[in-house]
């Protein structure tokens, strides 16, 4: 069972709070891709056995409505459409989501309203339709399985949403809090709810953004959690009871965080009184804490000019609690991100959990991954923003460099020896400094046989954009052919004159020139004698339906009542008939009778 829900409450219901027996989520996402990694990652409830994923989505590119990327209902450019759809989906299963579904199977009839992926009525294939093709060859070849996340976050449902200044408020704050513990790079991040609290084995690090009225049993299992060995990041005040809200737990301070309260500057989360400058002596922040307190035990990372601790680390057992008095993810801002970012990045340190090793040109990058059943992984790189972004990735003793454009992301799958099985970065891409692959055609990237892409004889090229595509081969070839063709009806049917496609070897270079004819067609890299073949196979990927459990095959079951011999079908066609000729007799005797009526 499933329920849509979408990326923002809607009043007063949330993914949390709602899904009840629900098996899984099924989210909606129509804003800007900007906001879409946190806003995914606030419906993720995979700790408590429930998939999520994306119900409907996309942008539509249409000149009756206006080009701009802020409104639901609005159109978009082509290039961001394209953008669009690529960062919900691979951002989605990278995260751990289980589907993805488009708006819909063709444009409506009635008026013009472009979400399809078909055209009307012909059904014509859009270049949407296109894009969820090529990158079903990427997924269909994936066994994800799921690993407890070493990292998690909490949403703070009894301040997120509560009444506040702001509409929905703390859960906006949630989403930034979200946002900044992305931006550490970190491989994966769960997320746990408040109200139905639980601790998953395996987490290391936990933060707790808003923490105001913390529910008995969550601060438990918190403290315990700490004494345990695990790392606690929290910030806000949890020193007001979750019934009357009154401040009356203070002790908690003392007892979690090593502080005691000299001075309670506001109350709950609703920010009052001028900011005020704190430093660890490198950095400086403005803020506004809730809370002056004095060290019982604890000791200041960060003190105000009068010597107050403003942010604390504390060691409870065997673990440690990082405090900050200042609600801070409630004000980040483009000029605080990268400091905040820093401070999360801390904490992570305390336990050891180790980043993605990127390097980019600006603070915009995110990065998720997804484990596979083969010991590898596929992981998803993200640029946030409008504009260009360098990245340098860095896996094994490998590094890859590119650019990613605005708005673009792009993935790379990998195997459980570091081998680049399949792999989507637009422009030219680097490894080690030496030519790789240069993808001006917006192209994805797999290998059929399992082999690294630069050594693969089975390779399949997927081109979005009429421009050039080439990428180094070290394989030993016999006799190589590139043929192009398209997949219709259950097989691949090559082009003119065998779907041959030209192409030049330079230095191992397999260079492939662009052109109309081969955008949104699939292009096979092969031995000569292996065409047929290497078409076998990737048909066979994508066409294959796989039997979930041997409890679901019904086939010998006597409780079926659907015929096997083909009656089934001519009984509803017989049934069919039946009622369309009392339907046509009704109207018949309606209009005679009217006629009678009249004379």
């Amino acid at each position: 069972m499933l329920c849509e829900f979408y990326a923002w409450p809607m009043d007063g219901i949330d993914v949390p709070s709602a899904i009840g027996d629900l098996t899984y989520s099924n989210t909606g996402f129509f804003d800007k891709t900007t906001l879409f990694a946190q806003m995914i990652a606030y419906a993720d409830q995979r700790w408590q056995g429930k998939s999520f994923g994306i119900g409907e989505t996309n942008k539509r590119t249409h000149p009756a409505f206006s080009d701009t990327v802020e409104d639901y209902y609005s159109s978009s450019s082509y290039e961001y459409a394209r953008s669009f759809f690529f960062t919900t989906y691979n951002t989605t299963l990278a995260l751990g989501g289980n589907h993805y579904q488009v708006w819909c199977w063709k444009d409506e009839t009635k008026y013009t309203f472009p979400w399809g992926i078909t055209t009307v009525y012909e059904q014509v294939a859009k270049d949407s339709y296109y894009w969820l093709r090529n990158s079903n060859v990427t997924t269909r070849a994936l066994e994800p399985t799921y690993t407890v996340p070493e990292v998690a976050i909490i949403t703070p449902d009894s301040t997120r949403m509560a009444g506040s200044k702001g509409w929905y408020e703390g859960h906006y704050q949630t989403l930034d809090a979200i946002d900044i513990l992305q931006g550490t790079l970190a491989n994966n991040v769960l997320t746990l709810n408040e109200c139905n609290f639980d601790i998953p084995a395996g987490i290391k690090v936990i933060y707790y953004p808003f923490a105001y009225t913390v529910p008995d049993d969550v601060y438990d299992k918190l403290v315990q959690f700490v004494k345990d060995g695990g790392i606690l990041y929290i910030s806000g005040d949890p020193s007001y009871d979750i019934v009357s809200r009154k401040r009356t737990t203070d002790i908690r301070l003392t007892e979690l965080c090593g502080v005691k309260t000299a001075k309670v500057r506001y109350a709950g989360n609703d920010r009052s009184g001028s900011n005020i400058e704190y430093s660890d002596g490198t950095i400086i922040r403005s803020g506004n804490p809730n809370v002056t307190v004095e060290l019982k035990g604890a000791t200041a990372l960060y003190t105000d000019d009068d010597g107050n601790p403003i942010i604390t680390e504390y060691a409870l057992g065997n673990g440690k609690v990082v405090y900050s008095t200042d609600p801070l993810e409630g004000s980040t801002d483009s000029k605080t991100y990268a400091n905040d970012v820093a401070l999360y990045k801390y904490v992570l340190s305390l336990a050891g959990v180790q980043t993605a090793k990127i390097k980019a040109s600006t603070q915009s990058i995110k990065t998720f991954v997804t484990p596979l059943a083969d010991g590898g992984n596929i992981r998803a790189i993200v640029n946030t923003s409008a504009a260009d972004v360098r990245v340098e990735y860095t896996t094994g003793d490998d590094t890859y460099k590119f650019k990613m454009g605005a708005n673009e992301t792009g993935y790379i799958r990998e195997d459980k020896d570091g081998n680049v099985i399949a792999m989507m970065f637009n422009g030219s891409i680097t490894k080690n400094d030496g030519k790789y692959i240069s993808n001006n055609a917006y192209a994805q990237i797999s290998s059929l046989d399992g082999l690294d892409v630069t050594c693969s004889k089975q390779l399949i090229i997927l081109p979005q954009t009429d421009k050039d595509f080439s990428i180094q081969t070290t394989a030993e070839w016999a006799s190589i052919r590139v043929v192009y063709g398209q997949l219709c009806d259950g097989e691949i049917v090559l082009g003119n004159s065998g779907g041959d496609v030209e192409y030049t070897l330079n230095r191992g270079n397999i260079e492939i020139k662009g052109s109309a004819l081969l955008k949104n067609r699939i292009i096979i890299i092969t031995e000569a004698d292996n065409v047929e073949a290497t078409c076998n196979a990737l048909v066979d990927l994508m066409t294959d339906i796989t039997v979930i459990g041997e409890d679901t095959d019904v086939s010998d079951s006597e409780s079926t009542d659907t015929p096997t011999d083909g009656t089934f079908p001519t009984l509803y066609i017989i049934i069919a008939a039946v009622l369309l000729v009392i339907v046509i007799a009704v109207i018949i005797f309606v209009v005679i009778k009217k006629k009678g009526q009249k004379q």
